[in-house]
């Protein structure tokens, strides 16, 4: 099992922010090794993953479930991975909460590895992941300052 969590201020309002993280090209740079992605319909999602880590590289199909999100900004989704080598399955939630300066962002997730997936090391994976999820929200940051308009922060 791997656990996942962290916060992040992203510098715009929450509702921007909100709005903004349903998009399909906001998921496909938060998702790490995501490539492909397509809104099936208001609560799912299903792309492409390309892992990298050499005994469990290859492409992976993803789908994404938005269990339940709300005008609180909470939301919780869950998910998997399926692929040549293993499979992940998991869930997750954020909160987003106006901070001085922005959004901050918090985040939980747990994620069950089976297959050859499973024979690696969960302290690995997490330390990974967490860096691209921690990337991911660097560039969620600079896409919602270039798609805002005049004070970004409004």
């Amino acid at each position: 099992m791997i656990n996942i969590q962290g916060n992040s201020v992203i510098e715009a309002k929450p509702d921007f922010v909100w709005d903004q993280l349903f998009e399909v090209d906001t998921l496909i740079n938060l998702i790490p090794g995501c490539k492909q992605l397509k809104k099936i319909n208001e609560h799912e999602y299903q792309g492409q993953i390309q892992i990298s880590v050499a005994a469990v590289q290859g492409k992976y199909m993803t789908r994404i479930f938005v269990n339940q999100y709300d005008e609180t900004y909470i939301c919780e989704l869950e998910g998997d991975v399926i692929g040549p080598t293993g499979t992940i399955q998991g869930n997750g939630s954020f909160q987003l909460k106006e901070v001085a300066g922005g959004t901050n962002i918090e985040y939980h997730a747990k994620a069950l590895m089976i297959g050859a997936l499973a024979k690696l090391n969960p302290r690995f994976i997490e330390g990974v992941v967490g860096t691209l999820i921690k990337q991911g929200i660097g560039k969620l940051n600079k896409q919602i300052r270039a798609n805002s308009t005049g004070d970004f922060r409004k």
